[in-house]
C-alpha cells in the first residue's frame, strides 16, 4: 500500500509538471499571437496602394471622413462641423507620440513611393487660448506599417516647460525603433495655426511648416521651410529616412497630450491634402495643385448642418516654467 501510495504522489507531481509546462507553451504562444494579431493587423486590415489611392479631404462630409480614415489610440472628439474637423484626445489618460508611446492617430495607408501631405491646423485650449498642459499639440505623421514604433512627424503646439522662449511653437520628431530626436521652433508670436506637411521623395524625407506668423526671406518669397528633427540647425531641405519609412506607411493626423492640465487640448482641422513630388524641391511648392500625379478629389457630398463655433484665434496665456514633464514625455 505504502508502494502504491508513492506511486499515486509521484504520477500526480508528473501531471503538475506537465500541466505548468503547458501553460507556460499557452503563456508563450499568446504572447506570440497578440504579437502577430497586432502586426496583421497592421498588415492586413489596410491595403497597401500607391498614392493615387489616397483621399484627399475637405472635412465636408462626416461620412466619407469614417469610410476614409481609420482611427486609433484615446480619442474624444473627431467630429466634422462646417468643413472643419474638430479633434481632441480623451482627457481620462496622457498620451503622446515619443518613443514606443502612441497617442491620437488619424490615417490613411499606401506602399512605396513619393508623396507630399499638407495640412492646415491651428491648437488650442478647451475656451480657445493657448495650450494648457506641456505637450498639447497636433500635427501629421507617417508611420510605417511594418515595424513598431518608427515614424515621423512634425506638430503645431505648447511644447515642453524647458525649451523657453520655445514654449509654443513646433516640434519635428524622428522616431526609430522607439527611439525618438526631435527639435522645437517657436511660433512667432505664439500664434499656434498655419499649413504643415511631410514630403517623401525616393529615400529622403522633409518635415515642413509654413505657420500664419512665418515671415519669407527676402530672397525667397515662399514661406515654406524645413525643420530638422535634431539640433544642427534649421533649413536642411530634407533628411536621409530610416528604411522603416521608405516602404509601407500610414500618413494621417496625430496628437499628443502628455500631461494633464485644467484643459483639454483641441485642434481643428481644414483640409489634408495629398500629391505626388517628383523631387525635392516639388516639396516646397505654393500650391500642391500643381503638381500631377496626386490623387483624385473626393466626389462633393451634402454638407453636414452647421453649427456655430466660436473663432479659433487664441488668446494669450502666461506658461508655467516650473511644470514637470509626465513620465516617459519628451523633455
Amino acid at each position: 500500500r505504502l508502494n502504491q501510495v508513492k506511486f499515486t504522489m509521484k504520477v500526480a507531481s508528473v501531471a503538475l509538471v506537465v500541466i505548468a509546462l503547458q501553460r507556460q507553451a499557452s503563456f508563450s504562444n499568446g504572447l506570440e499571437k497578440e504579437h502577430n494579431l497586432r502586426m496583421s493587423g497592421r498588415k492586413q486590415d489596410r491595403r497597401r496602394l500607391p498614392i493615387s489611392s489616397l483621399s484627399d479631404d475637405e472635412f465636408d462630409d462626416q461620412s466619407f471622413f469614417n469610410e476614409t480614415w481609420a482611427v486609433n489610440g484615446p480619442v474624444a472628439t473627431a467630429a466634422i462641423t462646417d468643413g472643419v474637423l474638430t479633434l481632441s484626445p480623451s482627457d481620462a489618460q496622457t498620451s503622446g507620440w515619443y518613443g514606443s508611446a502612441e497617442g491620437l492617430l488619424i490615417s490613411q495607408s499606401m506602399g512605396s513611393g513619393n508623396f507630399v501631405v499638407e495640412t492646415y491646423v491651428s491648437v488650442s485650449s478647451e475656451s480657445e487660448g493657448l495650450p494648457a498642459g506641456n505637450w498639447h499639440s497636433a500635427g501629421i505623421i507617417v508611420r510605417s506599417a511594418t515595424a513598431l514604433n518608427s515614424y515621423a512627424h512634425i506638430n503645431v503646439g505648447r511644447q515642453g516647460p524647458f525649451t523657453q522662449p520655445l514654449t509654443y511653437g513646433t516640434q519635428a520628431m524622428l522616431t526609430v525603433r522607439g527611439d525618438s530626436d526631435f527639435r522645437y521652433e517657436a511660433a512667432p508670436d505664439d500664434v499656434l495655426s498655419g499649413r504643415i506637411r511631410i514630403c517623401r521623395v525616393g529615400s529622403e524625407l522633409s518635415l515642413l511648416r509654413s505657420l500664419d506668423t512665418d515671415v519669407a526671406d527676402i530672397f525667397d518669397p515662399n514661406p515654406w521651410h524645413a525643420v530638422e528633427y535634431d539640433n544642427d540647425g534649421i533649413g536642411v531641405p530634407s533628411f536621409l529616412a530610416p528604411a522603416d519609412l521608405q516602404g509601407d506607411v500610414e500618413v494621417g493626423l496625430m496628437m499628443s497630450r502628455w500631461s494633464d492640465a485644467p484643459e483639454n487640448v483641441v485642434a481643428r482641422y481644414d483640409y489634408v491634402r495629398f500629391a505626388e513630388p517628383s523631387s525635392t524641391d516639388d516639396c516646397f511648392v505654393e500650391d500642391l495643385t500643381s503638381l500631377s500625379g496626386g490623387p483624385t478629389l473626393a466626389p462633393s457630398a451634402a454638407p453636414v448642418t452647421p453649427s456655430p463655433t466660436s473663432s479659433p484665434t487664441p488668446a494669450p496665456v502666461t506658461p508655467d516654467p516650473t511644470a514637470v514633464p509626465e513620465t516617459g514625455a519628451p523633455t
